[in-house]
């Protein structure tokens, strides 16, 4: 058992490591009210910047080298973040723009670079995640921000460092808005960021 502090918050660790053969190890990290800091990948177009977090899992995994250990790791857990901010895209901002119907055009020509910079804060960002041979999926990701609602699922797979993330949003200030997505593929720490607002597109047509 271990436990201290970790980005001004508490973190636990229990587990066993068996060497004996094939070094396995299984074992629970609990995380209780940290300061993020940093994202849980340091992406460069896609990160969370600030919050605190409330994370639990339980992990196992077996190997002879860290590629082994990561391509066997099996594990399911939550997390939880509170009071943060997003980097990558402005919520506020789409909303903020769609409100002025009179100047469409110059909506849908800045659309996209609201969803591919700038921040958008929330009040929570929760989730579940399981973790299957290096695979990590959640299918009930959520975030509550101040103009909208945002939901995500899809997997990170670790061993061939690559991921695939589907999100789609909802303006709450606009109540008859349809949602938009976002879609998130290739590497975790440089993912290509695909917006899909062709319902949107229509909505304001």
């Amino acid at each position: 058992e271990l436990a201290g502090t970790m980005f001004d918050g508490a973190f636990g660790l229990t587990g066993v490591l068996d060497a004996t053969g094939v070094p396995r190890i299984d074992g629970t990290v609990k995380i209780t009210r940290a300061n993020v800091g940093k994202a849980l990948f340091e992406a460069a177009n896609f990160d969370i910047a600030d919050g605190t977090l409330d994370f639990d899992m339980k992990l196992a995994a077996a190997g002879g080298s860290q590629h082994a250990m990561v391509s066997s790791l099996n594990g399911q857990g939550r997390l939880a973040v509170r009071d943060g901010t997003v980097k990558g895209f402005d919520l506020q901002s789409v909303s903020d723009r769609l409100k002025n119907l009179d100047r469409t055009l110059d909506f849908l020509s800045l659309f996209g670079s609201a969803m591919s910079g700038g921040t958008t804060r929330f009040t929570s960002l929760d989730g579940t995640i399981r973790i299957d041979k290096g695979i990590v999926r959640t299918n009930d990701l959520r975030m509550v921000a101040n103009a909208g609602r945002g939901e995500a699922k899809g997997f990170v797979d670790l061993p061939g460092w690559n991921m695939d993330i589907k999100a789609r949003f909802r303006l709450t200030e606009l109540a008859n808005a349809p949602t938009f997505g976002a879609d998130l593929t290739g590497p975790p720490d440089q993912p290509d960021v695909k917006v899909d607002y062709a319902a949107l597109q229509r909505f304001l047509i």
